[in-house]
């Protein structure tokens, strides 16, 4: 490659540090504190995350908690369960499932595994209105052999 063909993308990788810098000129700051700046918020953004939030242990801790104590009893998880709020604080099989009223006494009879259930729901309907996706759907988890995933419907 010639040096006139490497000029734009080296301008498009010095771009936005090169208006960090024109912005901290105009503030007051110099280019070293932009530099200086930038590498501290890097470094702390790469701390954050590699520490494991909350949701994503509830999510992992539910499914692994349910896969097991669904294997207990013996319910088959080959097709995908949909599970829901009924809208008075209990835990639902969505759809038609042979083991359907075994499932349900299960959360009736659990109220830690419901309460887990609640707080990966509201987190997961949280961070939706946080993100602004517009119509509201209820919250469906879905459960598989191997994998778990989250609905709105």
């Amino acid at each position: 490659m010639t040096l006139p063909s490497l000029l734009p993308l080296a301008g498009a990788a010095i771009a936005p540090v090169l208006g960090k810098v024109i912005d901290g000129v105009t503030e007051g700051l110099s280019f070293l504190d932009v530099l200086h700046e930038q590498e501290q918020n890097a470094a702390t953004d790469s701390v954050e995350a590699a520490e494991p939030d909350a949701f994503q242990h509830d999510f992992i801790e539910l499914a692994d908690r349910l896969r097991e104590r669904f294997s207990q009893l013996g319910i088959d998880l080959s097709t995908p369960l949909r599970l829901k709020q009924d809208g008075r604080e209990r835990v639902v099989v969505d759809g038609d499932h042979p083991d359907r009223v075994l499932i349900e006494s299960v959360f009736r009879a659990d109220e830690e595994l419901t309460n887990l259930f609640t707080a990966v729901a509201d987190s997961a309907a949280g961070s939706r209105r946080e993100t602004g996706s517009g119509i509201t759907k209820e919250f469906r988890f879905v459960l598989g052999p191997t994998d778990a995933l989250i609905e709105f419907a």
